[in-house]
């Protein structure tokens, strides 16, 4: 029995509540009996949802994004790598960074253009705290620390004044100049030395800055003062920061600041995904006969088209990120670096090519990344749980405050659902997108979803109010909109199969046509005969094109074609105009079905030798 928004329900309700609870039964005023053995009451209430919508605006968390991996990524001057993951900061050193030629004399401060390799790193990862790495440090003692230091009673040199629990962006310029921000704070240091830190906002951090090619009437297009999302210095001397979908750029040292979008700082780039999987080394011949019959002709059935559409398959499987970017830094040599999620793009500065691979596969063997991640999970699980447990003490007395105690003590169990998270809303979005497959399967139609177009899907609907509420009106939207006018449009009719996708600016619906061909019709089709190099599966299928053949038995597509015996003798036949010699006798053409004792002879003994039909080169 489900009494929803009970706090709204008149006084009578309350009282046939409580004859409910405590008898198990109710009598109305007829005399009859309603029993109510083996029932579960359930009761809703809104009383508290405003706390928590509070509490979720005064995190910040405006916008629902993938939590990332990494906390920051950055480089010295000197190639020293320094990571952090929650509250533990990584740093690796180059390897003989002091050397008899006097590169000794270099201060952390000093550019190198050294290009660095991963055998320039010594390949272990120095751990600490983040409390250990702002240790014997200390922040100016300014007005406004004063004025801190009056409401909040911490004094700007204590460890309390520092990020200790983690921080947003962490970016070190050629010149040794490092700066932090969490939120709107910066931190801010004249070298990576220096023992002196200067805390002040984004504001005053942006206060002389001027965006140049900004409407004026575009609060989006000017300098974030709330936050930043990735924050860093290139070797040429630029400062890049960006927040959401937008970038901002300037010289360093000065004030004039050009905006754009994400998407736009890809113009005119490719992705090339590295694969880092080792090329199986060919099976013994032996294993499938294939070394038993040199006299095998063999061709490849993927034709340049099919190669051309494979290449293009692969390219798409990775898009550019243009929503947001949790990492972007620049190493020494000039190699810039974007890290979204668990996924790293990366290039040389000015070249035209990304190439993209997995946080593990970039970091290799020598960081344990799952380990660390692990950790992080559980960290971020307790913190999560002590803000839960501290709204749920403060709901808990507001529904005492409107509800009678009589009313709370018969209820076996008081459950406050949490904010969603992330991971809540792929799954929600998952099982709202089964019921667009439901809709379209009834008409016979096929429904696919790429994981990129449900994260997209997340950001749309997400509301840091009304939580997944807005989602379903997004899914129609983005998605059962454009299907529907494809079905008006007889572009999508029954057999087909729709797969949506995004590609980092919109969303692409990819229609999959099923063709039905009458029997007669496919009986006049060249059926290939096909050789599986897989399963050394042999059989026969009928190619069509712009079609990628598949084993009938394993489903690899490392298939062949092998010419079979009948096709070789007419090969054979039409080379030698239908007349053959062997050890010098000449044998004249046989009638169908008949052959001379020679050529039996013959034919035996080359199918003895292997389990493949007799060829012709």
């Amino acid at each position: 029995m489900l009494f929803d928004e009970v706090e709204k329900a008149h006084p009578d309700i309350f009282n046939i509540l409580l004859q409910i609870l405590d008898d198990g039964r109710l009598t109305d005023n007829k005399g009859h009996v309603i029993s109510f053995k083996n029932t579960v009451v359930i009761c809703t209430s809104n009383i508290g949802t405003k706390m928590i919508q509070d509490e979720l605006l005064k995190t910040g968390k405006m916008e629902i994004e993938e939590p990332p991996v990494l906390s920051t990524y950055t480089f010295s001057p000197r190639g020293r790598e320094i990571l952090t993951i929650g509250t533990k900061y990584f740093e690796r050193d180059r390897i003989n960074q002091r050397t008899e030629n006097g590169t000794s004399d270099k201060s952390e401060n000093q550019s190198s253009d050294v290009s660095l390799q991963p055998t320039d790193f010594s390949g272990e990862w120095k751990e600490g705290m983040l409390l250990d790495y702002f240790a014997g440090q200390e922040i100016e003692k300014t007005a406004q620390n004063d004025q801190e230091e009056d409401k909040t009673g911490v004094k700007p040199g204590e460890e309390k004044g520092f990020p200790v629990q983690g921080f947003g962006t962490h970016a070190i310029s050629a010149k040794g100049v490092e700066v932090l921000t969490k939120a709107d704070k910066t931190f801010i240091r004249t070298s990576t030395t220096a023992k002196n830190w200067k805390a002040t906002t984004l504001i005053d951090y942006f206060k002389n800055g001027v965006v140049v090619n900004a409407f004026p009437d575009a609060p989006d297009e000017q300098l974030p003062t709330a936050r930043l999302k990735t924050h860093t210095f290139s070797p040429d001397e630029r400062e890049i920061a960006t927040y959401k979908d937008r970038y901002w750029v300037r010289k360093e040292d000065m004030n004039d600041w050009q905006t754009g979008y994400l998407k736009d700082y890809f113009a005119g780039t490719q992705i090339e995904e590295i694969k880092t999987e080792e090329i199986p080394k060919p099976e013994n011949k032996e294993q499938n006969g294939a070394g038993q019959n040199p006299a095998v002709s063999v061709k490849k059935t993927e034709e340049p088209e099919q190669q051309a559409d494979s290449k293009k398959e692969k390219k798409s499987e990775k898009v550019f990120p243009t929503a947001y970017w949790d990492i972007h830094t620049f190493s020494p040599a000039n190699k810039e670096i974007i890290i979204v999620g668990d996924t790293v793009w990366f290039r040389q500065s000015g070249n035209k090519i990304w190439q993209t691979q997995t946080l593990s596969e970039y970091f290799g063997k020598d960081f344990p990344l799952e380990k660390e991640l692990a950790e992080k999970k559980k960290v971020d699980e307790e913190i999560d749980k002590k803000k839960y447990d501290q709204i749920k003490s403060r709901v808990t007395g507001e529904l005492r405050k409107f509800f009678r105690p009589e009313l709370l003590n018969r209820f076996d169990e008081v459950i406050i659902f949490e904010p969603l998270k992330f991971v809540h809303m792929i799954e929600i979005v998952k099982l709202q997108l089964k019921g667009v497959a439901k809709l379209l399967e009834e008409q016979d139609i096929g429904f696919i979803y790429t994981e990129a177009a449900v994260k997209e899907i997340v950001r749309e609907g997400f509301d840091p109010i009304y939580g997944a509420r807005p989602l379903r009106r997004a899914i129609q939207k983005l998605i059962e909109n454009p299907i529907s006018t494809f079905i008006i449009e007889k572009k999508v009719v029954e057999g087909n199969q729709i797969q949506v996708d995004f590609d980092g600016e919109s969303f692409i619906f990819n229609i999959e046509k099923v063709e039905l061909v009458a029997e007669d019709s496919l009986k006049k089709q060249n059926s290939k005969h096909l050789f599986c190099e897989t399963c050394g599966n042999k059989f026969d299928t009928a190619v069509v094109k712009n079609s990628t053949p598949i084993c009938s038995k394993c489903a690899s597509t490392k298939v062949q074609e092998v010419v079979e015996e009948k096709e070789a003798e007419n090969l054979a036949e039409r080379s030698d105009n239908k007349e053959a010699s062997i050890d010098g006798k000449e044998i004249k053409e046989e009638a169908p079905g008949q052959a001379t004792p020679q050529n039996n002879q013959l034919n035996g003994t080359q199918k003895q030798s292997t389990n493949f039909p007799v060829t012709h080169v």
